[in-house]
């Protein structure tokens, strides 16, 4: 089924809805709000509740009250992850598992592609809420949040915005919907802010969809002052050298990412972390002054693992994004449903972000996609239903995959049960796992399919459009 028959189905049962009997209406009303929370490039040792000395209170709030998803598997980088956690889909299949969607690439999302917004459209939640970093597609106006289902876009499209300006490649890249936005401030700060504003304005309108891609802590690394000061920033040392690397012409911002910067890169990145923490607070505190928090689902996770040289830490994980070990797609994250889930659960069956779209739709309801989806819902184990399943295979890209207790790493294979650290190697031990594994992977990786590209051809330099208006590529 097409995107166009799939919403023009929702609609039909919408329509048909009017006619059910009270007591299914009343159902229907119960349908819960829906708010996902993405941090950029925040790593396993970057939470409080994992030990590390960056102050998380309200990320750890979550975990308390909710279900903490101790085995939660993302990609390595921050596109695939985004498109994998809105579509429910491997983005192998679609072309976008090995990299991130640049100003110099032409693919994205691909339109025909049913996003979770979409198909939570189609089941009655009128407001479905983009804040933050897009990251799908940044060629054509086809690839934008409107255009993927979204009834509501505040935020940028590139990736590593200037937490200040708002610029990239020199060119402002803020928006509300489609149109160009100068709001002075943190980025952090405003899509708090905007998050806060749609849960007043849209709480007694429920059901809800909120879906909040924070920047933080990617790089550029800026903070603010006042939180620098929180980490010990002294005024008398230097400040970080620039660490973003020179990209010559391509960035035509020479003053790019120097503001904010504390004595060290550590430093700086807790302050970004901090100020992310205090703003999905807010959040949190917006949902329960509405008294809507006993039936709003809250799901915490990060897009992949830290960066060492750009302040994150994934100790004792092994590895760091970009990488297919645990310390680059194992990744802190939890969910809270006061109405439905226990609190202060740790959950260890093997999850991941390609489950999100199946497990709401059976809670919500919602017709899934006819396209086969790689995720499952994982509702039957949030609930403690059901003990982990230790047959599931969860492909990570690249050759590699995981189940419950192995996994294989471009042929080197790990007993994680006994080296969650991944130090020794045991494929010459257990070749009967390395086959089922590698016959895993074969079967995904021989669905891949071709990058979606669309708007004009990159040639020459590259010059943005004005104020990142992706409509001006596609005329």
């Amino acid at each position: 089924m097409d995107r166009r028959n799939f919403l023009r189905s929702g609609c039909a049962l919408m329509a048909g809805s009017m006619l059910l009997p009270e007591r299914l209406l009343a159902k229907e009303e119960e349908k819960p709000n829906i708010v996902i929370l993405l941090a950029d490039d925040l790593g396993w040792n970057d939470v409080s509740y994992h030990g590390s000395e960056i102050r998380t209170p309200n990320i750890d709030r979550i975990v308390k009250e909710g279900v903490e998803l101790e085995r939660y598997y993302v990609c390595p980088v921050c596109s695939p992850t985004r498109a994998t956690l809105l579509s429910g889909r491997h983005p192998l299949r679609y072309g976008m598992q090995d990299g991130v969607c640049t100003p110099l690439t032409t693919h994205g999302l691909p339109p025909k592609e049913i996003t979770i917004a979409e198909m939570l459209g189609s089941v009655g939640y009128k407001n479905r809420a983009c804040l933050g970093k897009w990251h799908l597609g940044l060629n054509s106006q086809k690839f934008d949040p409107i255009s993927q289902g979204f009834t509501y876009f505040y935020g940028h499209y590139n990736g590593a915005l200037d937490y200040f300006t708002h610029k990239r490649y020199g060119q402002l890249d803020w928006h509300r919907n489609r149109e160009a936005c100068v709001d002075g401030g943190y980025s952090t700060d405003l899509l708090g802010l905007e998050a806060v504003n749609f849960i007043n304005k849209h709480s007694d309108d429920s059901p809800f969809l909120l879906y909040v891609a924070f920047n933080a802590p990617h790089g550029p690394m800026q903070a603010k002052r006042e939180d620098l000061e929180e980490y010990g920033f002294d005024h008398d040392k230097g400040i970080i050298k620039h660490s973003s690397k020179n990209r010559g012409k391509r960035e035509m911002q020479p003053e790019y990412g120097l503001k904010g910067r504390g004595n060290t890169v550590r430093q700086t990145y807790s302050a970004m972390v901090d100020s992310m923490d205090d703003q999905i607070g807010k959040i949190l505190e917006a949902i329960d002054k509405n008294k809507i928090s006993k039936n709003t689902i809250v799901l915490f996770q990060s897009d992949n693992g830290g960066i060492a040289h750009f302040g994150g830490s994934n100790k004792p994980l092994r590895g760091g994004k970009f990488t297919l070990w645990e310390g680059g797609v194992r990744v802190p994250a939890a969910i809270r449903w006061p109405k439905k889930l226990p609190s202060g659960v740790k959950q260890n069956a093997v999850t991941g972000a390609v489950d999100i779209l199946p497990t709401v739709a059976e809670i919500t309801g919602a017709k899934k996609p006819e396209a086969q989806l790689d995720g499952r819902s994982i509702w039957p184990v949030l609930k403690g239903e059901e003990k982990p399943d230790p047959e599931r295979k969860l492909y990570l890209g690249d050759s590699s995959a995981v189940m419950q207790r192995w996994k294989i790493n471009k042929g080197r294979l790990f007993d994680l049960s006994k080296d969650p650290y991944e130090k020794n190697n045991i494929a010459d031990k257990r070749p009967d796992i390395v086959k089922k594994l590698n016959d895993f992977i074969e079967k995904v990786e021989s669905k891949a399919g071709e990058k979606c590209s669309l708007g004009p051809e990159k040639k020459g330099e590259f010059v943005p459009p004005k104020d990142w208006n992706l409509g001006l590529l596609d005329k």
